[in-house]
């Protein structure tokens, strides 16, 4: 896990303090990592860092979490490069803040946040909803 980190850029760290590039979530990134293959863990913080470049809000786990949830859901549908783009548009925290607002539980309501920011202003390949 800690040398596929380090391939998609990142560094995990077991301090209290965040720096750029460091992931604390450290127990979130395991779950990601272990639940998935190794090319979507790297998929996950590949897109964050296109999005954010480490900054230290984009690597909590709620972040990790609802890009993980939404890449196993719309796995192969959308492009990635797309998504961070539209994500470099949106701060982490308005991501988390309105996840938190949101009536879906655990991941599954970052993801949807991240799923309405990937449609927006999107006319031909929008994703079609699956939440539940």
């Amino acid at each position: 896990m800690v040398k596929a980190t380090e391939k998609a850029g990142f560094k995990i760290s077991f301090g209290r303090n965040q720096w750029r590039g460091q992931i604390i979530a450290v127990a979130k990134a395991y779950k990601i990592f272990t639940e998935s293959t190794l090319a979507g863990y790297i998929q996950v913080l590949e897109i964050i860092r296109s999005a954010w470049n480490g900054e230290p809000d984009s690597l909590r786990a709620e972040i990790l979490g609802g890009i993980s949830y939404f890449q196993n859901l719309y796995d192969g549908e959308f492009d990635s490069n797309a998504l961070a783009m539209r994500l470099l548009k949106v701060s982490p925290m308005k991501i988390i803040r309105d996840g938190k607002a949101n009536a879906l539980k655990g991941d599954a309501r970052y993801a949807k946040e991240i799923f309405d920011i990937y449609n927006k202003n999107t006319r031909v390949n929008k994703l079609v909803y699956k939440f539940q």
